[in-house]
């Protein structure tokens, strides 16, 4: 019991550090990396404000030009609505991941947007559209020459489900 409020009150301790850095901050790309962590912080604790600052972070992301930060702030929105139960906000949200992830070449951020939205898909026993968004992020990595066994597994199943 001790431990778990001394880790609640370093959360908060955390939060209202952070909430200070950005009231604090000057420019733009220093309140997007702050409003992700925030968005990251309340994830555990508050969705609707976890959802509140990753937003704010993938805009900021979106005016400063930075895809990889706009797909991770994305990624996030999507975890914060699975969190809320709101499964078609999340998918909009992986979906937009994906896409930012696309354009800023990061592999580890498509397999895990691929992944959740075909999980989503499947809760939803819609096996035919989880089976299409794993084919997408497939023929993706078999044009950009990069071989991932995981995918490719996961790929398989889904179409061994599918017929």
């Amino acid at each position: 019991m001790f431990l778990l409020a001394s880790v609640s009150a370093f959360a908060q301790e955390s939060i209202e550090d952070l909430k200070a850095e950005l009231n604090n901050a000057e420019d733009s790309r220093s309140r997007m990396y702050l409003n992700y962590q925030l968005g990251e912080a309340y994830l555990r604790v508050n969705t609707e404000t976890a959802i509140a600052y990753a937003k704010e972070a993938f805009n900021l992301a979106n005016s400063n030009g930075n895809a990889a930060m706009g797909a991770q702030a994305a990624f996030l929105t999507g975890r914060a609505y699975e969190r809320d139960r709101n499964e078609r906000n999340a998918e909009v949200w992986y979906k937009t991941a994906l896409a930012k992830a696309k354009q800023a070449g990061d592999s580890d951020l498509i397999i895990k947007s691929v992944e959740r939205r075909s999980r989503l898909a499947e809760k939803d026993r819609n096996y035919r559209k989880a089976y299409h968004i794993v084919e997408e992020a497939f023929n993706y990595f078999s044009q950009n020459g990069t071989s991932i066994s995981d995918l490719e597994r996961n790929y398989e199943k889904l179409r061994a489900s599918l017929q």
